[in-house]
């Protein structure tokens, strides 16, 4: 049994406000969410939408470094105010390899994220 001493979770209005810093600052925040094991891990991107009107960003599967970097460095694209397209092929985004995006359906809007 694990007691609320053993764990390294980070307080809910520290995330927001954290968040909204790097969002003022930076104009995203990137959430990596590392895998228990049953699921892959992931990363994605908050503040695209309010910064950029560009739809948010997901990577899935890849180590959390990777993920962040790979977000961070489509954000720049997106900065500079190229938007992404679904069903484009990018060469630019990785070396010797390729890239696609897919829209990804809002069917949980229960776990849409929500800055105060």
């Amino acid at each position: 049994m694990t007691t609320e001493n053993e764990h390294n979770c980070i307080d809910k209005d520290d995330i927001i406000s954290n968040t909204t810093l790097n969002i003022d600052k930076f104009g995203l925040q990137v959430i990596m969410v590392g895998s228990p094991g049953y699921i892959p891990s992931f990363a994605y991107s908050i503040g695209l939408t309010q910064t950029y009107q560009h739809p948010e960003i997901i990577c899935f599967g890849l180590p959390n470094d990777v993920g962040h970097d790979i977000i961070n460095d489509i954000a720049e694209i997106i900065q500079k105010g190229e938007k992404i397209d679904t069903g484009r092929i990018y060469t630019e985004i990785f070396e010797n390899s390729r890239a696609a995006f897919i829209k990804v359906e809002k069917r949980y809007p229960r776990y849409q994220v929500h800055l105060e």
